[in-house]
């Protein structure tokens, strides 16, 4: 209940909705929801001739991001995950967490390949990561530590 993302992965039915519910509402603000696959999204083959079967996430919680497929393929969730931290970064969520923005599919265009995700998520982590420690000091003004000691 401390986490702020949830993956929603398989069918819904009705038995489980109202628990998926209260663990949504149980979460802490600001709060995401990703949907994976056919049978979270849109209840699947399964609703034809099922009663107990939810057509789709959105209809007990609110979706950020839908990721498609039957299954999702790996690069397709983590395509999803870049596309949440684009929401995120853009701010919209986080300053006005009770406004929602309408869902967003992160279907992978065509032509993306798990390179293509690889790299992009690799310059991610290495400009968050990378800090240049002289401009810091610099910027702080702190001293240097060692420049009035003798040896």
């Amino acid at each position: 209940r401390q986490a702020d993302l949830l993956i929603i992965a398989g069918t819904i039915v009705k038995r489980m909705a109202p628990r998926l519910r209260t663990l949504y509402e149980q979460m802490a603000e600001p709060r995401y929801v990703i949907a994976t696959g056919a049978c979270t999204i849109s209840g699947g083959p399964f609703i034809y001739h099922s009663y107990t079967t939810v057509r789709g996430a959105d209809e007990v919680i609110p979706v950020d991001v839908y990721v498609p497929g039957c299954p999702p393929r790996p690069e397709g969730l983590f395509y999803g995950l870049l596309t949440l931290q684009k929401m995120i970064k853009e701010g919209e969520s986080l300053k006005n967490p009770d406004i929602r923005r309408k869902p967003v599919t992160a279907a992978l265009p065509p032509g993306l390949k798990i390179e293509d995700i690889q790299k992009e998520m690799l310059e991610v982590i290495e400009k968050q990561a990378i800090t240049n420690v002289e401009e810091k000091r610099k910027s702080k003004d702190l001293p240097t530590g060692l420049q009035g000691a003798k040896s």
